[in-house]
């Protein structure tokens, strides 16, 4: 979040009646909070636009590693899965060394 002269005025106001005893009412703390957001909406104004780059020509890639990674997180699971039903029944410590042996 960026630092704004109306947030940390707000929270200076805030700790400060905090450290001296003194509750908050929670209308005080959210006009502290609006006028928080109120001072970084114009901030960025001032500057010039949001801060959030435009993604969207990325789309379609974004989409395509989020696919490939679901099926690399699947692909992963069921592996360890197929690795634990084998487990099971195997009586044979050097096969089970062998299976539980992740560089193999």
């Amino acid at each position: 979040m960026l630092a704004t002269p109306a947030r940390a005025e707000g929270t200076a106001r805030w700790v400060e009646a905090k450290n001296a005893g003194a509750s908050i009412s929670p209308a005080d703390h959210r006009a502290t909070i609006h006028g928080a957001r109120h001072g970084a909406r114009s901030l960025l104004r001032r500057l010039g636009g949001s801060p959030v780059p435009d993604l969207s020509q990325f789309h379609g890639l974004i989409v395509i590693v989020h696919v490939l990674g679901v099926l690399l997180f699947a692909l992963a699971h069921g592996v360890s899965a197929a690795v634990l039903l084998r487990i099971r029944p195997e009586r044979d410590p050097a096969a089970l060394r062998t299976l539980l042996d992740p560089e193999s």
